[in-house]
């Protein structure tokens, strides 16, 4: 590794009263790599490209809103701040261009999401201690650099991501979740760390399915589902080529012009709530199975 590949952070550090570590402002470089762009990327080339290219404003929901509050909430108790969990929610459903149809529900949601984390969640990440929450750190591959913010770095190096969401969390996700690599990769770039654990704590929604109420019987909506994995050195190479190729298909769409779109990764069915699909070329121009239609000028 030359000193030039080796990017620590660039954004000042905060530590809060309780010792824990965050940054100040989030790095808004646009030509840096991040976990959203990769995975917008991944989805489809088209919509990616038109958003970069200011044709169209990627659109998040009421959900989305709820866990990015439930999130700062979760920092700020962490760190020794006021928490405002409404004030959050209403910051964030503005800054998202969001009018949800009912806002006490979506203030009762994210109350009730953060206190599942307050009870649950947070004695756990205690008891190891807190080394840092909503971090930031930069990594280079290549000529590529990353910013990513792991949610929490336990005081033993371990890692947790907080997922919010009305379904329970697939079965062994912490295994292959992307995220938790990318956290754990920037661990290892950085610091020569490779995390001893990592893990997902899902803060869920919707009332336990059968197999959980029968193991968990005092359980109700909503519910905390713990998954724990580990990441190796030879899953951080994996990842390294998956950058690879993901920046080769980025030069190719750029040289070409040609940039595929979800419809021709055979995922159309996704497409009929996208922001995009009133310019894209696979709507305007195809019929897709499944009665998805074209969608005409006046749609």
């Amino acid at each position: 590794m030359s000193e030039g590949e080796l990017l620590l952070r660039i954004d000042p550090e905060r530590i809060g009263a309780s010792g824990i570590r965050t940054v100040l402002a989030r790095c808004e470089d646009s030509s840096h790599r991040s976990l959203s762009s990769d995975g917008a990327w991944d989805g489809c080339q088209w919509k990616s490209n038109a958003v970069d290219l200011g044709l169209i404003t990627r659109r998040f929901g009421e959900k989305a809103a709820v866990g990015s509050a439930v999130h700062a909430a979760v920092a700020a108790e962490l760190l020794g701040d006021p928490v405002d969990i409404r004030g959050m929610v209403d910051s964030h459903l503005e800054a998202d261009g969001v009018d949800p149809f009912d806002l006490a529900k979506t203030y009762e949601k994210a109350e009730r999401l953060y206190g599942l984390w307050y009870e649950d969640v947070r004695p756990e990440w205690l008891s190891v201690g807190v080394y840092a929450v909503e971090w930031e750190l930069h990594f280079q591959i290549g000529d590529v650099i990353y910013h990513v913010h792991p949610d929490c770095v336990l005081a033993d190096g371990s890692l947790r991501d907080l997922k919010t969401s009305e379904k329970r969390l697939e079965q062994f996700r912490a295994n292959y979740d992307h995220q938790l690599t990318t956290y754990a990769y920037s661990l290892w770039r950085v610091f020569d760390h490779v995390p001893p654990r990592v893990g997902l704590d899902g803060l869920i929604y919707a009332n336990p399915p059968a197999d959980i109420a029968e193991l968990h019987p005092g359980w109700k909506k909503p519910w905390h589902d713990r998954q724990d994995s580990s990441r190796t050195v030879a899953q951080f190479r994996t990842f390294e080529e998956s950058v690879a190729r993901r920046e080769a298909s980025r030069r190719f769409a750029a040289t070409s012009g040609i940039y595929q779109t979800q419809a021709e990764h055979g995922q159309s069915w996704v497409c009929r709530s996208c922001e995009a699909r009133t310019i894209c070329p696979a709507w305007r121009e195809y019929e897709w199975p499944g009665q998805i239609g074209a969608v005409s000028e006046s749609d």
